[in-house]
Order: structure tokens, then sequence, then C-alpha cells
């Protein structure tokens, strides 16, 4: 658990989940991936993802976030 998380519970905050849409721009050896988020240009590297989740370069992504973490749990588009 991260100080940020600790202050949340401590300050009695508690961000509710939210899906945003991404695209990938790399796939990453350790089982993350590089990203970017809704239209933006920044990316965002070593964002955890699902064992589940197969993603692909360029290919659309969803990511799950409170705010302060972001998980990939989902491909858009990605072949099969």
């Amino acid at each position: 658990m991260d100080m940020h998380r600790i202050a949340e519970i401590v300050a009695g905050q508690r961000q509710s989940l939210r899906l945003r849409q991404g695209t990938v721009a790399a796939v990453n050896l350790d089982g993350t991936v590089d990203v970017t988020i809704a239209g933006s240009d920044t990316v965002v590297a070593g964002v955890a993802c699902f064992d589940s989740v197969s993603p692909e370069k360029d290919h659309g992504i969803w990511l799950l976030t409170d705010g302060v973490d972001l998980i990939a749990i989902g491909t858009i588009g990605a072949s099969p």
C-alpha cells in the first residue's frame, strides 16, 4: 500500500472506480503495457494487465482506474 492510499483512508476519502478507453503504445516483456488514455498524447508506462488480457500495439484497451492506479482489464478490437 502506498502513502497516497494511506492518506486517502485516513482522510476518509474514497475515489470511485471508472472505466477509461486507451490505446496500447507498447507491450512490455514484464506483462505490462504502455498506454495513451482517451486521446491524450501522454504515454503512461508500466500499466499492469489481467492475465486474460492479450494486448496488441496500436489496439484499444479498457482501463480501470480509481484516480490513482490503472489496470488493463480488456482489449478493444484485438485479434482473437
